[in-house]
């Protein structure tokens, strides 16, 4: 079997068994943990992150469902990642399955390897390699920081850096570090289960990433504010 096949047969199975994997469940819970208005010079993008684990223990599955658009307030992009996760220990899990991408023209499916670590209380780590139907090879490491400033508020600074092992033209990727953001928020509980927040995100393009974003119009360097809510479950 090929890359390219299991990619595509990976994330088929997958997404197709959540819903069963679910109802046989004996703990579930989730998170709405960004679901935000990108506010600034040019169109407003919107943000949805989300995470759903089914199971308790060291073994669960994981439902990842992110979304949103860099043009208009819509979701006209959504990623699904379909995950089988394995606690290594009370800090550190390593997680595999699929993730396809439901978009404008052609959707892609992807093999998807992922760790997440807890490194302190106050910091969290995670990176994630994806390899599509096409046999690209790319990446996502996230790094968040959570500081409480009093019983009611937390501030929330983010680091996110994605990377493509080679050129890819059809998602006007180029080789090596395609992009960085850099966000800060300011969160305020309201209740047990939903925070609302306040921010600033900075994002900024690299290498060919950025001259293809120039040749396209489209500006390497974008700053905004950032309003929004959490939910938990």
């Amino acid at each position: 079997m090929g890359l390219s096949t299991f990619a595509t047969a990976a994330a088929a199975l997958l997404i197709a068994g959540a819903l069963p994997c679910a109802a046989h469940a004996s703990e579930i819970s989730g998170e709405v943990d960004l679901l935000e208005l990108h506010v600034g010079k040019g169109s407003d993008h919107l943000v949805m992150e989300s995470t759903f684990a089914f199971g308790k223990g060291a073994d669960q599955f994981v439902l990842k469902v992110d979304g949103g658009s860099d043009a208009r307030t819509a979701f006209d992009s959504v990623q699904v990642q379909a995950l089988y996760s394995r606690a290594l220990s009370d800090k550190v899990a390593v997680l595999v399955g699929a993730r396809r991408d439901f978009r404008a023209g052609a959707d892609l499916n992807y093999a998807a390897l992922g760790i997440e670590a807890s490194l302190t209380d106050w910091l969290d780590v995670e990176h994630y390699v994806y390899l599509s139907e096409h046999n690209d090879l790319t990446g996502a490491g996230k790094v968040t920081a959570r500081w409480a400033l009093g019983k009611r508020l937390a501030l929330e600074p983010r680091v996110m850096l994605n990377w493509s092992a080679r050129a890819v033209p059809a998602e006007a990727l180029g080789a090596g570090v395609n992009d960085f953001e850099g966000s800060v928020r300011l969160r305020r509980a309201i209740g047990p289960h939903a925070d609302l927040y306040v921010g600033y995100a900075h994002e900024h393009l690299f290498g060919q990433t950025r001259r293809i974003a120039v040749a396209a119009g489209q500006a390497p360097i974008i700053n905004r504010a950032i309003v929004g809510m959490g939910l938990k479950f």
